[in-house]
C-alpha cells in the first residue's frame, strides 16, 4: 500500500513548476496601468542591455539595471539623474523562493486567459503576481501585487505585451543628465 501511494505521490512533487523558470522574455514592451494613481505607462525591458524605459505622459525614465542609475526627462526636456532604487528592481524570473498560489482565469469561454499566481518576499514587502499560462506564448505578468514595508499597496494591470521592443528608442540615456539636487 505504501509503494502505491508513493507510486502516486511522486508524479505530483514533480509537476510543481520550478518558480525560476518562470521568466519574462529576454526583450519585452507592454503597458501598464497602475491602480492607484489611476496611470498608464508604457513600458520597455531589455534584459540584454539590462535596460527599463517607462512612459507616462509627458515624462520619460530609463532606469540602468547594470549601473543602478535611473534617467528621469520631463516635458521640457530637462533630464535628472538619480540612484535606482532598489538596486535591481526588475528581476527577469521568478525568484526561488516564489511559492505557487493557483490559476487564475479572467474572462469567459474561448476568451479566457490562464494564468498562474505567484507570491514571494521582495525589498522587505510581498509581491503577489499573476503571470500568462500559454506554452505557445512568452510569459508575462497580467497583473501585479505590491505591499511594502509600511503597508503601502501597488497594484497593476498589464496589456498588450509583445516580446519584442516596440519602441527601442525609448533605452537610450539621456546625455547629459546632472545628478537630481535634493534639499
Amino acid at each position: 500500500m505504501i509503494s502505491k501511494i508513493f507510486v502516486m505521490f511522486v508524479p505530483l512533487v514533480f509537476a510543481v513548476t520550478d518558480p525560476t523558470t518562470i521568466c519574462l522574455p529576454d526583450q519585452v514592451s507592454f503597458y501598464s496601468y497602475d491602480i492607484q494613481t489611476d496611470v498608464i505607462s508604457f513600458v520597455t525591458l531589455d534584459y540584454k542591455q539590462k535596460l527599463m524605459a517607462a512612459v507616462t505622459g509627458n515624462t520619460s525614465v530609463v532606469n540602468d539595471l547594470a549601473n543602478g542609475k535611473s534617467y528621469a526627462t520631463d516635458a521640457t526636456g530637462s533630464c535628472q539623474s538619480s540612484d535606482l532604487v532598489p538596486r535591481d528592481p526588475y528581476p527577469q524570473c521568478l525568484p526561488a523562493n516564489a511559492v505557487l498560489i493557483g490559476n487564475i482565469y479572467i474572462g469567459f469561454g474561448s476568451n479566457t486567459l490562464n494564468a498562474t499566481g505567484w507570491t514571494f518576499p521582495y525589498n522587505n514587502g510581498v509581491v503577489k503576481i499573476g503571470f500568462t499560462n500559454d506554452p505557445n506564448a512568452p510569459n508575462v505578468p497580467i497583473i501585479s501585487r505590491f505591499v511594502d514595508e509600511k503597508g503601502v499597496l501597488y497594484s497593476s494591470f498589464t496589456a498588450d505585451a509583445v516580446a519584442n521592443l516596440t519602441q527601442p528608442e525609448r533605452l537610450k540615456v539621456p546625455s547629459p543628465c546632472p545628478p537630481k539636487v535634493i534639499v
